[in-house]
């Protein structure tokens, strides 16, 4: 008898104890989610974030809506989805992504300046206005020797 009181009690004390924790974790996740709203309406937007968005139905220029950084690979995604990946990617002169495979086929299209893309140990320059198939399971690298711009697109199975 004993025992099945004090284990009624403590299951009774153990309850209350997680309800007042689910109570105070609750009211931080208001707490928490009413400072984000705050902050969303004090804090400015950036002006160059805005200008870069892409919105559905809209001409715009691919080139226009990446920028180039010192030293540096920029990339951006367009479209993520199940099925593929649209992303822009401005390389500054001298930059590479190194020989790797990918499980998918892919498709680059280069929209400004010129690119080397090597695909299989072959080297291939690939100038503005200009595309190439990246095949599946093939080691590929992209190099640039001068700075350039390109859009990559993966499709998935």
């Amino acid at each position: 008898m004993w025992t099945s009181a004090l284990a009624k009690r403590m299951k009774n004390y153990f309850q209350h104890v997680c309800q007042k924790r689910i109570i105070i974790l609750n009211k931080s996740i208001l707490y928490f989610n009413f400072i984000f709203v705050l902050l969303l309406l004090v804090i400015k937007p950036n002006k160059n974030y805005m200008e870069d968005k892409i919105n559905h139905s809209e001409v715009f220029d691919f080139a226009k809506k990446v920028q180039y950084s010192g030293d540096g690979i920029v990339s951006k995604k367009i479209i993520q989805r199940p099925v593929g990946n649209v992303t822009l990617f401005a390389f500054d002169q001298g930059q590479e992504l190194s020989e790797h495979s990918a499980p998918f086929d892919a498709l680059i299209q280069v929209l400004e300046g010129n690119a080397q893309i090597i695909i299989d140990k072959k080297p291939y320059d690939v100038s503005e206005g200009s595309s190439i198939i990246m095949p599946a399971n093939i080691p590929h690298a992209v190099k640039a020797p001068v700075k350039f711009k390109m859009l990559l697109t993966m499709v998935k199975e």
